[in-house]
């Protein structure tokens, strides 16, 4: 059965002083780790997650980070929140940072590049792409 839509996954699994790191799925296939700002219960401007939930998305030409940059639309509250390479909270204001490994010493990941194209290929560009965000259970 072929998917109308392009369903990304990030479920948020480790919880760190200043990142939260978590895993992507695009269509129920593994992608890669996530990285993204401090889950808080109040927003601090470029330091807070953004809250779980569904959101669409599309690809941009974006300046800052290329073309083929993932848009997560209509996130209430933030602006410019896109998926893209990084490594830690420092190359984050909001965004989802995508990478092939991860340190949960410290709450980071790397090597975003290869992730960024793996996401890419399980991608359909002519299909609507729906992305979820989860947080594990317990996480509060």
């Amino acid at each position: 059965m072929k998917n109308d839509v392009n369903q990304i996954l990030v479920f948020r699994q480790y919880i760190f002083k200043d990142t939260t790191i978590g895993q992507m799925y695009i269509n129920g296939k593994y992608i890669g780790y996530t990285c993204e700002d401090a889950l808080r219960p109040y927003k601090i401007y470029g330091e807070t997650a953004i809250p779980c939930g569904t959101y669409y998305c599309e690809y941009i030409n974006s300046f800052r980070f290329g073309e083929n940059t993932i848009w997560i639309k209509r996130v209430e509250g933030y602006t410019a929140i896109r998926i893209h390479g990084g490594n830690d909270e420092g190359d984050t204001a909001g965004c989802v940072l995508l990478g092939v490994h991860r340190n949960l010493e410290d709450g980071t990941i790397w090597s975003s590049t290869p992730a960024l194209a793996k996401m890419d290929a399980h991608i359909d560009s002519s299909k609507p792409i729906i992305l979820t965000i989860s947080d594990a259970i317990g996480i509060e």
